[in-house]
């Protein structure tokens, strides 16, 4: 939306930002995920904390992580021109989950539909 663009172009203008990028927080923490090995499964992180605390370990204790949304993304041209899509300096523009849904399976698209059908119908009561 045009909303989201103005905000992050202002927010990489009031800052010394290479780079502005959507993001929302993850709900499938990298903590809790696993990989294939062969038959087997095992640990996608080998951390010390993983190991000590397992992978049952509250999500909601486990440190905020974000996942890039694509909404809006704001580079400045010499960070391009340097050959860098982000830079080093990367801020967050938070936007709302509701509003980032991912569309991947025929599944997505029913909760995707009823979600804008429940939305509208809470901004006609309005």
């Amino acid at each position: 939306m045009v909303e989201d663009i103005d905000a992050a172009v202002s927010l990489l203008m009031e800052s010394d930002a290479d780079s502005v990028k959507s993001v929302r927080e993850v709900k499938e923490h990298p903590h809790k995920m696993w990989e294939l090995e062969g038959n087997r499964l095992v640990p996608y992180l080998r951390t010390e904390f993983r190991r000590r605390v397992g992978p049952d370990y509250p999500r909601q204790k486990l440190e905020p992580l974000y996942i890039s949304k694509g909404v809006v993304d704001v580079v400045r041209s010499e960070v391009v021109e340097a050959g860098s899509m982000t830079g080093d300096d990367v801020r967050p523009y938070f936007v709302d989950p509701v509003r980032t849904i991912d569309i991947d399976t025929p599944l997505d698209l029913q909760i995707a539909e009823a979600l804008i059908t429940e939305l509208d119908l809470w901004k006609r009561q309005q």
